[in-house]
C-alpha cells in the first residue's frame, strides 16, 4: 500500500510553520493555507455573514488540528471552499471530492453547541470537528492510503452492525464475540453478494464495484430505505436500528419460535444487541459515517470511562497507528516551507517536493 518513500499513508515528510508566523509577518491567512498545505481558500455563492465568520475561522481551525489530519490536508487537499449557495443540501456540513473540501458557510448546524456524549469529548468547535471527520473519509476511503477493506469491515463490527438474526443467525453467536472473527465473517458474506470485492484494497480502488455497490450490498437500507431489503448481501443495522427494527415487525411469542428454528434464543439476541454500539450516533447513520467519525473521536479527545468501547481499540489500531509507528520510526520530517513572498492567484506558494499521495474522492458529513 505505501508508495516508495512513505512509511505511511498520507505521513508528510514536512514539518508546518504556525499562523502566527505569518500574521506576524503581516501576511493573510491564504499565505498560510497555500505554503503550508498546497491549498486554496475560496468563497462562493452570494454574500453571507455566517459564511464570512467560517471563512475567516478556517486557517485558525487548521492551524490547531492534530499533525496526522494537517498530513491529510496537505496530501488529498487542493481548494477548501465556503458555500453560501444551495450547492450543498442545508443538512450537509461538508463535503469531500476530488481533492476539493467543500464548506456548508450557512448551514445553522454549525452554530449548535454540541449535546451528550460529543459534548463530554469536544475539545474544539464544531468547524475543526468536522474538519477532522472529513479527514477520516479521506484516510478510511481514498484509493492511494486508505484502510483495506478487511480493517474496514473490522470498523463495523467493533462498532454494532450486526445483520438481522433470521437471516444470518452466526453473528449472534461464537462468531460475534470476537471482532476479528465477526469481521471475517462479514468479508466472506460480501464476496459471496458479489465476488468482485478484493478485501485487501480500499473502498474507492478503481479495481473494486465501487461505493454504491458498497452501500448496497452493506447495509440493510441503504440511502434511508424504510425497511430492510430481502437481496443478497450483508444486510447490516446499526444496534439500534436494528433493536427498533426487531421490536416493532415481530410479535414475541413468533420471534422466539423463529429464533428457535435457527438455533438462537431472545437472552442471545439480546446480549450481541448490547455488545457492541456506535461510538456516536452519527456513526450509526450510514457505513460510511462510522471510520471517519472514529477518527474525529479519536482526535478530539475521548469519553472518561472505565473501560474504553472496543470501536475505539479497533479505530487506533486501523487509523492512527500505522501514522504513529511513521512518526517514532520513520525518517525526521524535514523543516517546514518557509514564508514565501510570491503570489499565485493571491495566495502564496512555496516550490518543495511533491507529496507521496494525489487527491481523490470523498463523502459529505
Amino acid at each position: 500500500m505505501d508508495a516508495p518513500g512513505c512509511p505511511a499513508p498520507y505521513r508528510s515528510q514536512r514539518g508546518y510553520l504556525p499562523l502566527a508566523a505569518y500574521r506576524e509577518a503581516q501576511l493573510g491567512d491564504g499565505a498560510f493555507l497555500g505554503q503550508q498545505f498546497g491549498v486554496e481558500l475560496v468563497r462562493t455563492g452570494p454574500p453571507d455573514d455566517m459564511a464570512d465568520r467560517r471563512l475567516a475561522a478556517i486557517a485558525s481551525e487548521i492551524d490547531r488540528l492534530p499533525v496526522q489530519v494537517k498530513d491529510l490536508i496537505r496530501a488529498a487537499i487542493e481548494e477548501i471552499q465556503v458555500t453560501s449557495d444551495r450547492g450543498l443540501p442545508p443538512a450537509t456540513l461538508a463535503a469531500w471530492s476530488n481533492g476539493v473540501l467543500r464548506i456548508n458557510g450557512a448551514s445553522p448546524t454549525f452554530e449548535r453547541r454540541p449535546r451528550g456524549p460529543a459534548a463530554l469529548n469536544a475539545s474544539g468547535s464544531l468547524l475543526r470537528t468536522t474538519l477532522i471527520h472529513e479527514c477520516g473519509h479521506i484516510l478510511a476511503e481514498d484509493p492511494r492510503g486508505g484502510v483495506p477493506l478487511r480493517d474496514y469491515l473490522t470498523l463495523l463490527a467493533a462498532s454494532g452492525w450486526l445483520p438481522d438474526p433470521l437471516r444470518d443467525p452466526l453473528p449472534y453467536g461464537a462468531v460475534g464475540e470476537d471482532v476479528r472473527q465477526l469481521a471475517d465473517h462479514y468479508g466472506r458474506r460480501l464476496r459471496e453478494a458479489r465476488p468482485g470485492w478484493d478485501l485487501g484494497r480500499p473502498l474507492r480502488d478503481p479495481r473494486l464495484p465501487g461505493v454504491r455497490h458498497f452501500d448496497r450490498d452493506v447495509m440493510a437500507n441503504p440511502g434511508g430505505d424504510a425497511s430492510p431489503a430481502t437481496r443478497r448481501g450483508l444486510g447490516l443495522l446499526a444496534q439500534g436500528r436494528l433493536a427498533v427494527t426487531i421490536a416493532a415487525s415481530h410479535r414475541r411469542d413468533e420471534y422466539e419460535r423463529a429464533l428457535s428454528a435457527v438455533g438462537l434464543t431472545l437472552p442471545a439476541v439480546q446480549r450481541t444487541l448490547n455488545r457492541r454500539g456506535p461510538i456516536t450516533r452519527y456513526a450509526g447513520e450510514e457505513v460510511a459515517e462510522t471510520p471517519a467519525e472514529l477518527f474525529a473521536v479519536l482526535h478530539r479527545g475521548r469519553l472518561t470511562i472505565h473501560q474504553e468501547p472496543e470501536a475505539l481499540r479497533e479505530g487506533q489500531r486501523v487509523l492512527c497507528e500505522p501514522w504513529l509507528l511513521a512518526e517514532r520510526s520513520g525518517p525526521p520530517r524535514q523543516l517546514a516551507p518557509r514564508i514565501g513572498a510570491r503570489r499565485t492567484r493571491g495566495v502564496g506558494v512555496v516550490a518543495g517536493p511533491s507529496e507521496c499521495l494525489q487527491p481523490s474522492r470523498g463523502r459529505g458529513r
